[in-house]
């Protein structure tokens, strides 16, 4: 990876994850848009886990992200799905309501893909609901006790559970 650009909004940034980036920024979310922007077709791969719903311009910011991959790059997107509206709420949230810092409301399945699409780049893999079985099989165990706590269980479970994440990779043409 050649740059690592942060929104100052995010809380937490492993010191090995930092340590991995050739180059590693941090912007104000008002300023995030225009130093994606800036990276036209310099990186190799962009990793953007629960980032589209705390910005103001989404798929702006999701066509920078496009932008800013060299040709054959790939985009790994995560974000809640539309279906966490009506998800119970949790502390940890299950809901997407549940936590403040998200902007209106999920970021939308059909203009996410098209963003992507339209950006030249191919879907490699897409889950609207993504729920992965090892940890779905945890979340049915765990689910008791989550109700109990009034927050989400550990690893995941709980997510994977309802189906909380929305998983999107895309490779840019060569």
């Amino acid at each position: 990876m050649e740059n690592s650009v942060q929104s100052s909004g995010a809380t937490s940034q492993s010191v090995i994850s930092k340590s991995i980036a050739d180059e590693y920024r941090i912007t104000t979310p008002d300023n995030f848009l225009q130093t994606i922007r800036a990276e036209s077709q310099s990186v190799d791969a962009v990793l953007s886990a629960h980032n589209l719903e705390h910005c103001n311009s989404r798929y702006d910011v999701l066509m920078a992200m496009c932008n800013a991959l060299k040709p054959g790059g790939m985009l790994y997107l995560a974000f809640p799905s539309t279906a966490t509206v009506k998800m119970p709420s949790r502390y940890g949230t299950l809901n997407y309501y549940d936590d403040k810092t998200h902007v209106d409301e999920p970021p939308d399945w059909v203009g996410v893909i098209e963003t992507i699409r339209s950006s030249g780049m191919t879907i490699e893999f897409a889950r609207q609901r993504y729920r992965p079985l090892l940890p779905l099989l945890l979340g049915i165990l765990l689910e008791p006790w989550s109700i109990w706590a009034g927050r989400v269980a550990p690893l995941g479970s709980t997510w994977a559970l309802y189906g909380f994440e929305t998983v999107i990779w895309a490779r840019k043409a060569l």
